[in-house]
């Protein structure tokens, strides 16, 4: 193994222990990138999909160069969690760290390409701030995305405090609803956990009647190039 990337996985784990005593202070606001977008930074998951945890692994898998209404931007292609023990999905979403915070260019697969701007979560932001994010998603049949709902995202804490395998983090929280399936007439709640400079460290669902946990996903160890 080359030895500075030794030494600096070294480190990362130093941080990741040294962190599981105490809660880690965010950042000071605006510093840095919600989530750094480096090729080969990746995060380790605990997931409860079903009644049985299981651990999933996201990646930064590489640099995309892409044309949106005339503006060449340098996207970063990321792999949602998927179980360590399973396929990788069949496509990647497009992610860049802009002036407002982490954007949304659209999605890549062997058959397809959808190229679209939108600001996924905002950063910095202050708490009550909301934005309308429209959402794409990829059917795994024929192997197209497609525009798929708008949704108004809100951040609603700026530095709560969430307790995971990978130490105890306060976090930004961002938070969505919707109702998870034509056919469900409850709405549920989807709270995004980032911690700044790190990325997503937590995600929870609830039920908006009775705040009942639907599913959780919560960070394990990461490896991240800022």
């Amino acid at each position: 193994m080359n030895i500075h990337l030794h030494l600096v996985r070294m480190a990362t784990l130093i941080l990741f222990f040294s962190n599981c005593g105490s809660p880690v202070e965010p950042p000071q606001t605006g510093a840095g990138e919600l989530m750094p977008l480096q090729a080969g930074n990746y995060w380790i998951y605990q997931i409860w999909p079903f009644a049985t945890p299981d651990t999933a692994r996201a990646e930064i898998t590489r640099k995309v160069s892409v044309r949106i209404d005339g503006v060449t931007y340098e996207a970063s292609a990321f792999l949602l969690p998927y179980p360590v023990n399973g396929p990788r999905p069949p496509f990647e979403w497009l992610y860049w760290n802009g002036p407002e915070g982490l954007y949304w260019l659209g999605g890549v697969s062997e058959t397809d390409t959808f190229l679209y701007k939108t600001l996924l979560f905002k950063y910095p932001a202050n708490v009550g701030d909301s934005w309308r994010v429209r959402r794409i998603n990829y059917n795994e049949f024929d192997g197209k995305f497609y525009f798929f709902d708008t949704l108004v995202f809100g951040l609603v804490s700026k530095d709560e405090e969430i307790e995971t395998p990978a130490g105890t983090f306060k976090c930004y929280v961002y938070k969505y609803r919707r109702r998870p399936a034509d056919d469900v007439a409850e709405e549920w709640d989807y709270y995004h956990y980032y911690y700044p400079e790190i990325g997503r460290v937590a995600y929870i669902t609830r039920g908006i009647s009775d705040n009942r946990i639907i599913d959780r996903m919560y960070l394990i160890s990461h490896f991240v190039f800022k």
